[in-house]
């Protein structure tokens, strides 16, 4: 064993000094070729605190990076310098909104709440919001459609009787994303609301400009509007509830590809001047003015672009800007009304009104139907998009997607708060192919709590529940799961995992713990903080994927918090996308002081017995009770032998394990304690026999006798059925309690994520056979260009009997625990990591035959477990990389840093 050890540089970033007044050209040519990674957090966490203070250092090639879950900022996004041709600036917006609103300050006139503008609403008009959702002006009346009215001054607001005065929000801003005469800059992944303009507003020269997957709603004019000579090209995106959806006008040249532009008040996508537009795969529906209008001599391509006519004859709200004196509806305007256009090469498709996506704008006489009644009209008419209201919506009952075949569920800017702890928000069945993209999901009440230490003895806390956090009650259960904290809000170094210590409820504020386990850490002082999980008792999950028999697909979706798991995959058997997906903890409640500490209350992401592993790209994991990934099949008990081709388990109730399971598959049969693989065979059929008294029993089938006989007490997997086929890439997992990924699962590959603060270890490859019965062994899987960092942040993961000592281990769990144990697992390559501030080796690998490590570079391992043997599971550490009972392997060029 071969290591190379080499000197640790720490590398300061250069700090650049910019003379005044140099041009920016100059500027551009003496700057640093190297590119950095701006990050701006306004709660503090990083060098950044405002867009403003970023944009004002940022140079050609770098990146500013809006960290997930900062937003939403109150300022403007106007960058002034250019970037170049190779190196462009670019702003990754992570799905944070920029918006122009300010809380709307209501005070008390001794009758009702008022709010009083400081110009008059018909000369200087706003948009005013409740609860995310724009409150809009019926044209006729002039009346607000919602529970607020304008008084005859044309400058006070009041609110109707009963209505809180939270939740209100009034534009502000003139703008919230601006482009002047800049150049070669890239925006993605940005939210632009509010603006007394446009939300993303192009002026004066500039190319190379590209805008990919953004959105633009509640803005006083367009949602994305290019002027005079700009050159853009804009790649997914949506714009809603604007005065005009998006707009090309002066001598603009603008591609569009995959935009969604609906529900503006007035026209939806407008092409005037001597523009040129190029339009692929565009959808225009419910604008109030006009769908699609072309003016003057406005050229360019239409490719699939698609117009449903409007249900009204003329306009049902008030406009403010370009439309305003419009009379009529109609579906095409200007030269569009025309065909052929003159100028433009293709036409606008006139769509079925049927299949038009229903209208989420109420008018005077309708309202928009609720989240519920959105999907199930789609799934029965056969509408293949549904695009939610901007909001929070709070609902009481889980929201049912069964056999969705080619359905599109869009809900920017909107959130699903369910307001009962023991339901889950999404039940998703049968789907054939169905994406969900952009909602935020939540629970009220929380289905956790936490506090503050008073006092603590060797056994016993006492604690006070934090200001706006769940009352304790009796159904928080005897033994609730109980975290430590600092008041940094970290984990607490010295904490043995999760506590289950006895709940005694002093008043519906405090409490006190009395410890059933393990001690309390000595350092735990008053001040510390707690949180009180309700996983066992709510046993709920957020989102569950059931049965699936087509593609899936979770796209800047955010999970705030879930009693238990975040998603939740059963006996799929294809493929469940998370892109861009966040798990995170939510905005403090009202009332609140501290922040929260949690997000869902156990694993992030747990497939279990699916044909299909998760791809799970550029995703954002942090602060939940347990696992961000756990992927594995079930491992059963033979208690019947039927015949040398058959035999019958029970399981404690009826369950779906079956379904995905083929003729063919691979069944393996493993000996009861070490759990070593002693024989195979091919899965015939299965079924389910009875239940009784609780218990389920189930009949297997083979297609011919397994290679070693069968017998009572042998236990089994299905290979094809443990989520196999399996991709993590680009993500970051962090500041959670448990491991990082806990793949039981073959043929994976994980690539290029970040691990950091987390309680257990970054990646583990191998079953859980032993206690938790989780399958299985583990062939094919590469492990590279990972960083990892500050792992085993309490004192858990370097106890003594723990089975996976490893930053990133290989292991097995059985129920003998002790050498010598099984190598079953074949061809695991470990390449290319950087691995730092672990308290145990950086990697540990054992039970397997065919092991690569490789390139790896590890730095101030084995912190606190050092070289030995462990005396409860026999498991040796020999340093940084530890490899026993291990075959056919090959160490070469890894470096331990000193």
């Amino acid at each position: 064993m071969v290591y190379q050890y080499v000197f640790h540089f720490f590398v300061i970033d250069l700090l650049l000094v910019v003379v005044a007044g140099i041009s920016d050209d100059t500027y551009q040519q003496q700057t640093r070729q190297i590119s950095r990674q701006l990050l701006v957090d306004q709660r503090g966490s990083t060098p950044y605190k405002t867009i403003a203070s970023a944009v004002a250092v940022v140079a050609p090639g770098d990146t500013i990076i809006l960290v997930k879950g900062s937003g939403p900022y109150r300022e403007s996004l106007n960058i002034k310098r250019n970037g170049t041709a190779t190196a462009p600036i670019l702003v990754e917006g992570n799905g944070e909104t920029i918006t122009g609103f300010d809380p709307m300050r209501f005070t008390f006139d001794g009758t009702v709440w008022i709010y009083t503008l400081s110009k008059p609403f018909d000369t200087a008009p706003v948009v005013i919001t409740k609860d995310g959702r724009r409150i809009l002006q019926d044209q006729d009346t002039g009346k607000f459609l919602g529970p607020i009215k304008l008084r005859d001054d044309g400058k006070t607001f009041e609110l109707t009787l009963d209505t809180s005065t939270d939740g209100w929000e009034i534009s502000t801003r003139l703008s919230v994303v601006a482009i002047t005469d800049t150049s070669h800059h890239v925006y993605r992944n940005i939210i632009a609301t509010g603006s007394l303009n446009d939300g993303f507003n192009l002026h004066g020269y500039g190319i190379n400009i590209i805008f990919e997957n953004i959105a633009g709603y509640n803005n006083l004019d367009e949602g994305f509007s290019s002027h005079d000579t700009i050159s853009c090209t804009v790649t997914n995106g949506r714009f809603w509830s604007n005065d005009n959806g998006m707009a090309n006008v002066n001598n603009c040249i603008t591609n569009v590809t995959n935009v969604m532009i609906h529900d503006n008040v007035g026209f939806g996508l407008w092409l005037t001047d001597n523009t040129t537009s190029n339009l692929v795969d565009i959808r225009v529906w419910n604008n109030g003015a006009a769908q699609f209008r072309i003016d003057s001599r406005a050229t360019g391509t239409a490719t699939r672009l698609s117009v449903w006519k409007q249900s009204w004859n003329t306009p049902p709200w008030c406009r403010y800007m370009e439309s305003k004196t419009v009379k009529n509806s109609i579906a095409l305007g200007g030269n569009a009304a025309y065909s052929p256009i003159p100028f433009w090469r293709g036409k606008p498709e006139i769509m079925n009104t049927s299949t038009m996506p229903i209208p989420i704008n109420p008018t005077s006489n309708t309202t928009v139907p609720s989240i519920a009644a959105l999907i199930q009209n789609a799934l029965v008419t056969g509408r293949s998009l549904v695009v939610f209201p901007a909001g929070i919506h709070r609902i009481t009952d889980q929201i049912n997607v069964l056999n969705a075949n080619n359905l599109e569920i869009d809900g920017t800017g909107a959130t699903l708060m369910m307001i009962t702890r023991r339901r889950s928000i999404f039940y998703i069945s049968k789907a054939k192919t169905l994406i969900i993209r952009g909602l935020t999901l939540d629970y009220d009440p929380l289905p956790f709590t936490q506090g503050t230490i008073t006092a603590v003895t060797s056994s016993i806390i006492t604690f006070i529940v934090h200001n706006g956090y769940p009352d304790l009650s009796t159904d928080f259960g005897r033994t609730p799961p109980t975290h430590l904290f600092k008041p940094d809000g970290r984990r607490h170094p010295d904490a043995y995992d999760f506590y289950k210590p006895s709940l005694n409820i002093t008043t519906n504020r405090t409490g006190t713990l009395t410890k059933t386990g393990p001690n309390w850490p000595a350092t735990l002082a008053i001040g510390d903080f707690i949180v009180l999980d309700r996983r066992e008792v709510d046993a709920t999950n957020a989102v569950n994927i059931y049965e699936c028999t087509g593609l899936v697909t979770f796209e800047d979706v955010t999970i705030l918090s879930s009693p238990t798991l975040g998603f939740a995959g059963r006996y799929n058997r294809d493929v469940v996308i998370f892109r861009r997906v966040t798990l995170r903890p939510g905005a403090k409640p009202n009332d609140a002081i501290q922040p929260r500490l949690f997000s869902t209350n156990a694993d992030a992401i747990n497939f279990v017995q699916c044909r299909k592993g998760p791809l799970i790209e550029n995703c954002d994991i942090s602060h939940q009770g347990d696992d961000s990934l756990n992927v594995h099949g079930y491992f059963f008990k033979i208690n019947q032998v039927l015949s040398d081709t058959s035999f019958q388990f029970t399981y404690p109730s009826p369950s779906g394990f079956l379904n995905p399971i083929q003729a063919n598959d691979t069944v393996r049969l493993h000996a009861n304690g070490n759990f070593n693989i002693i024989g195979t065979a091919k899965f015939a059929s299965g079924r389910l026999l009875n239940t009784s008294g609780g218990i389920t029993t189930y009949e297997i089938h083979l297609s011919a006798p397994p290679t070693t006989p069968l017998t009572v007490d042998q236990w089994f997997d299905v290979l094809e059925v443990n989520c196999p086929d399996y991709l993590v890439r680009d993500s970051y997992f962090h500041d959670h309690r448990g491991r990082g990924l806990r793949i039981m699962a073959s043929n994976g590959l994980v690539e290029r994520n970040y691990f950091e603060r987390l309680t257990k270890c970054a990646i583990s490859i191998g079953p859980e056979l032993g206690y938790w019965r989780e399958a299985g062994w583990v062939s094919n899987v590469t492990i590279k260009n990972n960083t990892i960092h500050d792992i085993g942040v309490d004192v858990s993961l370097s106890a003594a009997g723990i089975v996976t000592p490893g930053a990133i281990s290989v292991f097995v769990h059985t129920d003998k625990n002790s050498p010598p144990y099984p190598n079953n697992h074949r061809n695991i390559t470990i390449q290319d990591n950087n691995i730092e501030e672990t308290s145990v080796a950086g990697i540990h690998a054992y039970a397997v035959a065919g092991l690569i490590v490789r390139g790896n570079t590890l730095f101030h391992t084995n912190r606190i477990r050092g070289p030995g043997t462990d005396s409860f599971t026999g498991l040796v550490t020999t340093g940084p990389i530890s490899v026993s009972a291990a075959s056919n392997v090959i160490l070469e060029d890894n470096h331990i840093i000193e």
